[in-house]
């Protein structure tokens, strides 16, 4: 970071304190809600300038673009009735198994839709299972079509409805085109992966020396990338992916130019491999998958597809292997867990990162992982999953949990896991 943009940041910060001090002046005053208003404007445009100087540009557009969301989650639950099941409830508030039960919509999906809108001060909850309405919100004719909305099919999704398609959102793109599509999707992976995710908050030390790591289904190999300069002991990194993607022409561009001597020198090896077939490198100190498991690419990609990736994952590691799966770890927005974080993974949940009366999860802070987690649904039916989700899948594959470790201010989570 430069002295100018921390000299900016400083000041931005100097600020905000300014701005939260009139307002906490303005509510300790009788005042007018024109007053009130007045007064908070000032935090936060602070607040937007501040987003802009420290999230990196590629963080701060894509949240820009998928607020989209927003809306149409806005839609949705007033158009298939959510606010008024929820108002009735009263003050003891509905789970989602409630909610499902008056509309028809699966309590996976009511959950997801809701918690989007909880980060959002729409809906608000105070323990798991128990939600309430704040206020009113607007719904799209497609949601309501029952071909879709009770579909956990990765060819029954709003993508479908919308192209017409009754390809999944992977098949489709590799379907026409002679390929056109999926280097299009190559090239934005390029754009955008390359990295904000900080892997040095992994031990990985802890994968001892000359130690082997595969990157299954890691497409052209970003977070490989950005691993490297924190891990000098992982001396062989195999990335994996089906051959449309392998043997593009802009994974090998990639990295000779950044670095033509990881692939020279065999440090870095690119693999055709498909991980729901026997995995071909076997003893890995470490086999990594990140936004692997948040997506249903073929014909059904079920939590019972995914324990098939993770079993062969399983039977090609050793005693000493572990499992690394990177991604966003959905965090309940009340502080009130029942009892679910009892007997939680070290490092699964964070109650002292966002104290009350803020959300458990950052509340807006969080839309970004909330609005991926639509976006998956939306597209191909995946979903981000909560900690004891992910434990559950792992563990029917015959791994146990050990650790989850925080990469940044996000949800996103390196989750450790070991033979049983």
């Amino acid at each position: 970071m430069s002295p100018a943009t921390l000299g900016k940041i400083q000041q931005l910060i100097a600020t905000l304190q300014e701005s939260l001090s009139d307002l906490s002046s303005s509510i300790s005053h009788p005042s007018s809600s024109a007053d009130r208003d007045h007064s908070f404007a000032p935090v936060q445009a602070g607040f937007g300038a501040l987003e802009a100087e420290i999230l990196h540009t590629e963080v701060l557009l894509g949240a820009i673009c998928w607020n989209y969301l927003i809306p149409i989650a806005l839609g949705l639950v007033v158009r298939l009735g959510f606010p008024e099941v929820v108002s009735a409830a009263g003050d003891k508030g509905i789970s989602s198994v409630g909610i499902e039960e008056r509309t028809g919509v699966p309590q996976g999906k009511v959950s997801r839709l809701l918690r989007s809108l909880t980060g959002q001060g729409i809906f608000f909850n105070e323990c798991v299972g128990e939600l309430r309405v704040k206020t009113a919100v607007a719904i799209y004719d497609a949601f309501r079509d029952p071909t879709f909305v009770k579909s956990y099919e990765p060819n029954g999704t709003g993508f479908n409805k919308y192209i017409g398609t009754s390809l999944p959102f992977w098949g489709w793109i590799q379907s026409v085109d002679e390929g056109v599509r999926v280097g299009s999707f190559v090239k934005c992976l390029l754009a955008f992966s390359v990295a904000n995710t900080e892997y040095g908050g992994y031990s990985w030390q802890h994968l001892g020396p000359n130690a082997t790591l595969v990157d299954v289904g890691g497409s052209v190999g970003t977070a490989m990338l950005s691993m490297i300069p924190h891990a000098p002991n992982v001396t062989k990194i195999v990335i994996q992916d089906l051959r449309e993607v392998i043997e593009s022409p802009g994974v090998k561009e990639f990295w000779n130019a950044r670095n033509p001597e990881y692939l020279s020198s065999g440090r870095v090896q690119l693999q055709v491999a498909d991980f729901f077939k026997d995995q071909p490198v076997k003893g890995a100190q470490a086999y990594f998958l990140r936004y692997v498991l948040h997506e249903k690419v073929r014909d059904c990609w079920s939590d019972e597809k995914c324990v098939t990736i993770l079993k062969h994952l399983h039977s090609a590691a050793n005693a000493h292997s572990r499992l690394l799966v990177a991604g966003r770890i959905i965090e309940h927005a009340c502080h009130d867990l029942g009892g679910a974080d009892a007997n939680a993974v070290e490092g699964a949940y964070e109650l002292s990162k966002f104290p009350a009366p803020l959300p458990t999860n950052g509340g807006r802070a969080a839309k970004w992982d909330l609005q991926m987690d639509l976006h998956m649904m939306a597209i191909c039916n995946g979903q981000e999953r909560a900690c004891l989700q992910l434990v559950d899948v792992a563990g029917q594959a015959g791994w146990k949990p050990k650790k989850v470790y925080s990469l940044n201010a996000s949800t996103f989570k390196i989750s450790e896991f070991v033979k049983e």
